[in-house]
Formats: C-alpha cells, structure tokens, sequence
C-alpha cells in the first residue's frame, strides 16, 4: 500500500529528521523502499520509491553531483533520504535547487539513525495500512450491502460517504441540482454551485479521470462524475476548508458509493417509470369516462397520493422538442413544498402526459391559488432551462363527466397560446374571438379574410417602411381610444389622429363605425394567431 511522504516523517524512527529541499513533492506517495550505497548502479530501482542512501560516493564526485537528482527523478523516485556519515559533511547546493525544481523531497535523517530500522516500520506501517484498509473496505461493502438490502435512497448514501471520507458531501443530478432529499441545508454544506459555468459544461462533457479539483472562493471542491456507461447521470461532490488530494482508500470509497449511486439512480428511474404510467392510465380513463363512478376515481385518485374534490381545474403545459420527463421530475421535486404551503397531507397537482402535452389536475382552485400554482409551474420551466413552453387553463368544472370537455378546453388553450407565441398563460374563459376562429377548420379562408380586410395596410407598411399597423394594434387595445393609445406610444394626439386617418383611408373604413371597427378587430386578432412576429407575406 503506498504511504505518502509526510506520513513517513511521522514515524518515531524518523523524529528528529529535517526536509532541507523538494518540499512541495512532500504529498506524493511511495510504494518501495530501496537502500543505494553504489550510486554507479541505478537500474534497479522501481517507481515510487523512498531511496535511502548516505550518498557518501557522490559528495566528492562532481560529474555525479551534477545529475544524481534528476537520474533519480527520471526512474519514479519520489523522496531521498539521507544520512551523513562525518561531522560537517554537507548536501551541495547543485542537489538541494535540483531537489527544489522537481519537487523531489530531500530528508536529511539523524546522525545515529538506522536504516534497517526506518525500513521496517514504513513496512510495518504499511502492513498496518493494508489491514485498516481490507477492515474498511470490508466496512464500506457491508454499509452499502445495507443500504441496497434496505432500499434506501440518495440521503443515506450521501450521509454515510460523509461518515466515511469525514469531507461535505452532496449529491447532485446530470444538472448541478441537489439529488431529491439531499438539498443541502446550513452553511456548512457542500456549495457546488460556484463552480462557473465553463466548469459545469466541461464538466458534463468531460471523458477519462472522473476526480476534478476546484478551488471555490475559501474552499475546495472534488467533484467526481458519475457515469452510467458513457453517460453522466450525477455527480459527487466532496468539500473541504484544506486543499483536497484523495487518498486511494479514499479514492475507492468514493467509486464503489458511485456504483451504488447508479443502482439507485436505475431503481428511482423504474420507480418513477411505474409512477408516471399509473398517473397517465388515471388521467386517460377519467378523460375518456371509463371509471365507473366517482368513489372509484376518488379511491384511485389516492393511491395516487392525490384528493380528487370538485370543482377542479385542468391546465395543459406543452414543451415542444423537449424532455416532458424533465418537467415531472422538477414538479416531483417541489411538492413537498407545496403540500407545506397549502398545508396538505397529499399531493396538490396530478401531473400526467397526454398525447403530445402534460396535464396537470388541481382539486377546488381558489382563483389566488389557481395563480400561485401556475407561476410555481412558470418557475419550475424556467429553472430547469425549458427555452419554449406553452400554458392553457381550462374552465372549472364540477363533474368527473366533464373531465374530457375541460381537456379539450385546456388542449384549445393550448393551441391558441402556441398560434400567438405566448409563454404567459391563457385561459379559456379570456379566448373571446379565438374560441371562433380556432372552430372553424377552413383556415386557409380565415387567413384570406384578414388579407382582404389589412393587406392594404401592410402593403403601405411594407412600401413606406412605415409601421401603421403597430398604431392600429395599440388603438384596438385602448378600445378606439385615441388619447390613450397616443399616451401609450408616446406621440402627440394630432399625430395619432393623422395616423388613424391614414389607416382609415387604406382599409377604406371608418372605425367609428361598429360593424368596420368589428371586422378590422377580427382580422388583427387573426394575424396575431397565424404571424405573431411579423406580417405574414
């Protein structure tokens, strides 16, 4: 078993022993031990060796002096130890600033100390070392037999490589996110998130040695990354007020609490795969009225860990392209907190997947909390990086009968909130004149409409490079009003006025009129819904 350098010197035979050079190599290891006299003959000497010498040849020999230390160095030496024989002999300055520059510690020992005698206890403490260790790995596969035996999770893993290691622990997801149950807590706790995000990218992306080392403001960070074949799932990140260098003892702990991590990680998947499926079942056979009765939904709404109560409420979350999966896991993650704040006993949202879109169900929806709980959807969205994502809400309904009828209510939201490139949530009973529009299948015709009735306009917009059509939007949001939609553009009210008459003149109709002012409204909301961003030709 290697020992490294520092521990040497604390063995009672080397009390008394100064480091005169090579200080910064004093926490490499060594594994051999080798005892030179001739120093004619170095090729026997292996790797990571302690060379204990007295050098006596050499002090004399200028030519040797000169590449003794760094022919030493270029066979795996890891430390000399010497010991000089005559009163006043010296180490020559050319060994010590060799010595120096490779980081090749120098011990200088007692005058009356004993080779034979340093030999055998380092051998002796590393036999010592190998017994502790065969002890603790012995100690370590039963902790982690246990902890597979007991079906427990990622807290206790992270608590008992705490015990073991005696560093911070926490246990992140391929995300830099603290595992569920093990958010770290106090000030004490591990603090991974400084890492920069050129570390994090690295990280993630990273192939060979799984050990990285970061200095973090005051502390220091070892982060191992935890593969499942050649995908990363997590990492393990252990923290320290000192500098980190991992002992191999400690460098196995580490890979075999990984290897437990990935079983775990394999188990929750199962698990929430089974979970996910029970919850679409649920949702299908209420949507598609083939649970018997409402007793029947309420009983298996439970098992569900979730109180099915009237009225309820259907929201539909679409993320095009992405992971849905993700999304669950996030909402999964935050409903303990959820339950804390609403001071439930069950979970507050069902959450399923629904053809291409999750639906989330919420029993009794106080207009206050019906907001609070769609801004905690918003956030979970956001912090786990979704870029584009779209939020219906149905109406309330009453009846379990009408789950289906507020799916489509919720689905049609949904649509609308994709035609207009929103991500703020719509509702329903807000959709006024899309509900129309949307039930018509013969879109083309409806586009054909707000062509006839702005084509006008925004081939002068387009000519002119003028921007008339803006007005006109801000003048349908003000209701006609032309004082407030100049107040809202900022512009004087004679110039909204020429304005407003311009565009009156092109689409050749008076908006003062109901029925001009009806179509023009129609054909702009139309717009909206087939060119968010722009004109549409």
């Amino acid at each position: 078993m290697a020992i490294r350098i520092d521990e040497v010197l604390q063995l009672d035979s080397f009390q008394g022993s100064r480091v005169i050079a090579g200080a910064s190599g004093l926490h490499h290891s060594i594994s051999n031990l080798h005892t030179l006299e001739i120093t004619d003959i170095l090729t026997d000497i292996a790797p990571e060796t302690l060379v204990f010498s007295t050098l006596y040849p050499v002090l004399n020999n200028e030519a040797q002096v000169t590449n003794i230390i760094q022919r030493l160095y270029d066979m795996g030496v890891k430390a000399l130890a010497l010991k000089l024989n005559r009163q006043g002999e010296r180490v020559p300055d050319t060994i010590l600033q060799q010595a120096d520059e490779l980081a090749l510690p120098i011990l200088l020992l007692p005058s009356g100390g004993n080779f034979s005698l340093q030999n055998n206890e380092i051998l002796k403490y590393q036999l010592e070392s190998n017994l502790k260790e065969l002890h603790e790995r012995d100690r370590i596969h039963n902790l982690l037999l246990d902890i597979m035996l007991k079906r427990q999770e990622y807290d206790i893993l992270r608590d008992t490589l705490a015990e073991v290691t005696g560093y911070r622990i926490a246990l992140l997801d391929a995300r830099f996110s603290p595992l569920p149950d093990t958010a770290p807590e106090g000030e004490s706790s591990p603090s991974p998130n400084g890492l920069s995000e050129w570390d994090r990218k690295n990280l993630s992306h990273s192939t060979g040695d799984p050990f990285r080392f970061f200095q973090v403001e005051d502390h220091y960070l070892c982060i191992y990354i935890v593969r499942n074949h050649w995908e990363t799932i997590g990492y393990i990140s252990l923290e320290s007020d000192k500098e980190l260098s991992l002992s191999a003892f400690e460098r196995m702990a580490v890979e075999q609490f990984a290897t437990v991590f990935v079983i775990i990680y394999h188990r929750q998947n199962a698990l929430n795969e089974m979970e996910k499926r029970y919850h679409d079942e649920f949702l299908f056979d209420l949507i598609g009225g083939k649970i018997p009765s409402e007793s029947d939904a309420a009983a298996r709404a439970k098992r569900l860990n979730w109180r099915l109560a009237f009225p309820a409420v259907m929201i539909g979350v679409s993320l095009p392209g992405a992971d849905r999966r993700r999304f669950l896991e996030g909402v999964k993650a935050r409903q303990e907190g959820l339950r804390i704040r609403y001071g439930a006993s069950h979970d507050v949202l069902l959450m399923a997947t629904y053809e291409d879109n999750v639906l989330v169900l919420v029993s009794n929806p106080h207009t206050s909390h019906l907001e609070e709980l769609i801004a905690f959807l918003e956030a979970v969205l956001r912090d786990n990086h979704f870029q584009q994502y779209y939020i219906g809400v149905s109406l309330t309904f009453d009846e379990m009968n009408e789950a289906a009828k507020a799916c489509g209510e919720a689905k049609l939201s949904l649509r609308v909130a994709r035609d207009l490139q929103t991500q703020s949530a719509v509702f329903y009973e807000k959709l006024g004149i899309y509900r129309l529009i949307h039930s018509t299948e013969n879109r083309a015709e409806i586009y054909r409409y707000c062509m006839d009735t702005l084509g006008s306009l925004f081939a002068y917009d387009h000519d002119h490079e003028t921007d008339l059509y803006a007005t006109l939007k801000v003048l349908l949001e003000e209701d006609g009003n032309l004082k407030a939609a100049a107040q809202k553009m900022y512009i004087h009210y004679n110039t909204m006025r020429n304005r407003v008459q311009k565009i009156e003149s092109l689409l050749g109709r008076k908006l003062a009129r109901l029925s001009s002012y009806q179509d023009v409204y129609i054909a702009v909301r139309i717009h909206e819904m087939f060119s968010p961003n722009g004109y549409g030709y």
